[in-house]
């Protein structure tokens, strides 16, 4: 067990290492509130009042044509994606949980099995949402945008 649980905090190290190294190479394309990492994994849960809960992830810099895959667990913090033909994808809308804002000023960005629990903002054009739930409000100001 303590073995285990050693592993998962080197394997969670290691993840952190990374996503900074990217972050410092590429240059930030997002912003969050808050930057933080979980050790472990496990299905998201609601709390009392219906929100999500879970171990807190980090997300890399997002950039041109890039494709992103989130793995389980809960992301705090407000998104913004401002490259274009981004590609953002989780394990499912039970398992990968973005609990904030989303805003997207890139175009012909894809989302996929995501749970959002705040509102998504679109100021670029040809976003397709279809593939997450939205627990807030969408507000688009771009063209050709779908959810």
């Amino acid at each position: 067990m303590i073995y285990n649980m050693s592993m998962n905090i080197r394997k969670s190290l290691r993840t952190l290492f990374f996503l900074l190294a990217i972050g410092f190479t590429l240059g930030s394309c997002v912003s969050l509130d808050s930057f933080s990492i979980g050790v472990g994994r496990t299905k998201a849960r609601v709390n009392p009042h219906g929100k999500p809960v879970g171990p807190q992830k980090s997300v890399s810099p997002f950039h041109d044509r890039g494709s992103f895959h989130l793995e389980t667990g809960t992301y705090r913090g407000y998104f913004t994606i401002s490259a274009n033909k981004v590609r953002l994808s989780g394990k499912g809308h039970d398992w990968t949980v973005i609990d904030g804002d989303i805003r997207i000023d890139g175009n012909d960005c894809v989302l996929r099995q995501l749970y959002v629990t705040g509102n998504v903002y679109i100021y670029g054009n040809n976003a397709d949402l279809r593939g997450i739930v939205i627990e807030g409000r969408v507000i688009s100001n771009g063209h050709g945008n779908k959810w």
